[in-house]
């Protein structure tokens, strides 16, 4: 029996809330939209990346410079995605005692190039079998990237549990069917994140061996 523990990335395996705040911002400037203050576009993280520049241009229905703005990020973000990302404290120690016990995976609304480059980065690809994008599936909480992950590996919903930050994390593992845990430590609206009602919570990473017992009975 599979046992899949299938995870979003900013905001519950890595703190990036500065590298995608100034690649927003560099987006902005591109389009010559107005500078906002870094620390506001934290809110922004996880959201599809064209639903964030139309909202900070205005609500422009000009698609083209909404795709101009987002181009410019997706550029810039490249090359600085990692100046000062980390993975939240214990993540690493978390991931490694579940080598063997646990398939991991990445689901995430970046990009797949993305999340797979941020990850080489940081050196945490080697823990997961799958790393997937919103490249041709829609953005969570849509449930199709998950369901495509599960597909994959054959996994029931009974032993798969989706672990994010935010109600679309939350949202997407319910439709899947698949066990939800809140990761409260990280971007997304704690409030938000609660009211989603994940089926555990968890405030570090520590603690996630045992939600995960918890979920499936492993």
């Amino acid at each position: 029996m599979t046992r899949l523990a299938v995870f979003d990335l900013d905001g519950t395996l890595v703190d990036s809330r500065r590298d995608v705040a100034q690649a927003v911002l560099h987006g902005l400037a591109a389009v010559g939209g107005n500078a906002v203050q870094e620390t506001a576009l934290y809110a922004c993280i996880g959201r599809p990346l064209d639903d964030i520049f139309r909202e900070l241009l205005g609500g422009d229905d000009d698609e083209a410079r909404v795709q101009r703005a987002a181009d410019a990020y997706r550029t810039y973000y490249f090359d600085h995605c990692a100046d000062h990302t980390t993975p939240y404290p214990g993540a690493r120690e978390a991931l490694a005692a579940l080598d063997g016990r646990w398939t991991k995976a990445v689901c995430t609304n970046k990009r797949t190039y993305m999340a797979k480059r941020l990850l080489d980065l940081l050196d945490l690809s080697h823990h997961f079998g799958v790393v997937l994008g919103a490249d041709d599936l829609p953005h969570k909480p849509d449930p199709a990237m998950l369901k495509s992950i599960m597909d994959r590996f054959a996994a029931a919903p009974a032993t798969t549990v989706m672990i994010g930050d935010t109600w679309m994390d939350v949202e997407a593992g319910r439709r899947a069917g698949a066990k939800t845990c809140g990761a409260a430590f990280g971007d997304g609206a704690r409030a938000e994140l609660l009211e989603a009602g994940p089926d555990r919570i968890i405030e570090a990473f520590a603690e996630l061996p045992d939600a995960l017992r918890a979920l499936t009975g492993e």
